[in-house]
């Protein structure tokens, strides 16, 4: 996942371990947290599986 930092989910379900959190507007910020995504296929399937174990304790009545 990549994300700007005001973004309203970014706080809960980004972070280092699953995915990049922009802290600008730039595209040279944008461009390289595609590139570090991108660029690394076992980092890239290590943050799908920290993506989906995240997800998958949310739900909407926890967030309730």
């Amino acid at each position: 996942m990549i994300v700007h930092r005001d973004c309203g989910a970014a706080v809960d379900l980004v972070s280092a371990g699953n995915g990049v959190v922009l802290e600008t507007f730039e595209v040279s910020e944008l461009q390289r947290a595609l590139e570090t995504v991108s660029s690394d296929p076992v980092k890239l399937g290590n943050m799908k599986r920290n993506s989906l174990e995240r997800i998958s304790k949310s739900s909407i009545d926890r967030a309730a």
